[in-house]
């Protein structure tokens, strides 16, 4: 029962990269740029993965923070 358990666990991980956005792996970073996370999203449900703090270093410094913000609505003046 254990193996099959397992055999489970390994076939369904092992799909989340070939369902077009259904199951996704996503990298992000935190605002403070100091953590990084890789993201297995199932569907809805995402689970995450600590990056390595040297790893996470490298690849969130690397990008630039870019903060966009809607367009208002209506005429405006």
């Amino acid at each position: 029962m254990t193996r099959l358990l397992i055999l489970a666990a390994a076939a369904a991980l092992a799909g989340c990269s070939t369902l077009d956005r259904v199951m996704e792996n996503r990298v992000a970073c935190s605002l403070d740029r100091t953590q990084g996370a890789f993201i297995s999203w199932y569907g809805p449900l995402g689970i995450s993965a600590k990056i390595a703090e040297a790893d996470a270093k490298v690849m969130c410094e690397a990008v630039p923070v870019i903060l966009q913000v809607a367009p208002r609505t209506g005429t405006g003046t």
